[in-house]
């Protein structure tokens, strides 16, 4: 559902995002990328990645050193029932976060 779309407001617009599902923000010297990951297509000409992408190239390392990226379902994990879930993420996107020197992600 989208309840929490009520309940959590999101700074989706002041990070240039057309969609509440993908957004980011910074504090103090760290920059925060939030995506819905697999809840949402992620593949080249998908409207996450290229947020993803525009997000991380506008990104100022001076200002905000530190890079974090929270989405929900991990990549690596010991779960036999969620095996691989996630694997066309990290195909379409983990290229892009070693790019980009992503220094933390948090599921």
């Amino acid at each position: 559902g989208v309840d929490w779309m009520y309940r959590y407001p999101v700074p989706y617009r002041a990070s240039g995002s057309a969609s509440p599902l993908f957004y980011s923000y910074d504090v103090g010297l760290m920059h925060v990328l939030c995506i819905p990951g697999t809840y949402a297509p992620t593949g080249l000409d998908s409207p996450q990645y290229q947020f993803v992408l525009e997000d991380l190239q506008r990104l100022n390392r001076s200002d905000t050193p530190w890079l974090v990226v929270q989405f929900h379902t991990p990549w690596y994990n010991s779960n036999e029932v969620h095996y691989q879930e996630a694997l066309t993420m990290q195909t379409d996107l983990e290229d892009l976060f070693y790019e980009y020197g992503v220094d933390l992600i948090f599921n």
